[in-house]
């Protein structure tokens, strides 16, 4: 499902490929939509080599956390927050590990929920 690219002086980075996503056949849809919304935001953020920021983190560990119990639409709400940078909940507004996560941190996260190609 992901591609490598290498951009120049930059050293690979594993990007989403939409022509692995229409061979996919295993994964739903809308498991797939969520994934694929999951790595835009990391491939943004791998593109301009920068972390995370604590509200971004927060709500893309959300998403992570409902792609893998199957909460799609709640996934889907979570990367919405995280691209409009949100606010963190109150409930979970001190510190956190979504305080120090980092992209590679996340790509990782996301690639282990992946069905293997």
């Amino acid at each position: 499902m992901f591609g490598t690219v290498t951009e120049a002086g930059a050293s690979p980075m594993r990007c989403w490929r939409t022509e692995d996503m229409d061979r996919d056949h295993e994964a739903p849809d809308t498991l797939r939509r969520l994934a694929f919304r999951i790595a835009l935001l990391l491939q943004g953020w791998e593109r301009h080599s920068r972390d995370p920021n604590r509200r971004e983190a927060f709500h893309v560990m959300e998403a992570l956390r409902a792609l893998r119990s199957g909460r799609y639409e709640d996934g889907e709400v979570a990367v919405q927050r995280a691209e409009l940078v949100r606010p963190i909940p109150l409930e979970a507004a001190g510190l956190g590990p979504h305080d120090a996560v980092r992209t590679a941190d996340l790509r990782a996260a996301l690639e282990a929920l992946l069905p293997p190609r």
